[in-house]
C-alpha cells in the first residue's frame, strides 16, 4: 500500500514512474472490461470501468493514509455494489422498467 502511494506520488515528477502507472492502469481497465463484455454496452463498460478503477485507487490512499480503516470485505462489498448499482441502472433504462 505505501509502495502504490510512493508511486502515486512521484508520476508527475517521474516520467519511468508514469509510464508504470500508465501500464498498471490500462491493465486494469483491460481486465475490467474482459469482465464486463457482454454485461453492458461498450461505452457503459468503459463507464464502469472507470469507477471501479476510482473506488479501488480511492480505496487504496485510505487504506494508505490510515491502516485498518477499511477491511478487505468492506472494499470487496463496496465494489461489487457499486458494479451491481451500475448494471441495475443500465437495466432500467433499456428495459423502462
Amino acid at each position: 500500500c505505501h509502495a502504490w502511494l510512493s508511486l502515486c506520488a512521484e508520476v508527475p515528477r517521474d516520467e519511468k514512474m508514469a509510464r508504470i502507472q500508465r501500464v498498471i492502469h490500462a491493465r486494469m481497465r483491460s481486465n475490467l472490461l474482459s469482465g464486463l463484455h457482454g454485461l453492458a454496452s461498450p461505452a457503459d463498460a468503459d463507464d464502469i470501468a472507470l469507477g471501479v478503477t476510482a473506488l479501488i485507487d480511492g480505496l487504496w490512499l485510505r487504506l494508505g493514509l490510515q491502516p485498518g480503516s477499511v477491511s478487505r470485505e468492506q472494499a470487496v462489498r463496496q465494489v461489487k455494489n457499486y458494479v451491481a448499482g451500475r448494471l441495475a441502472l443500465r437495466e432500467l433504462a433499456t428495459t423502462g422498467a
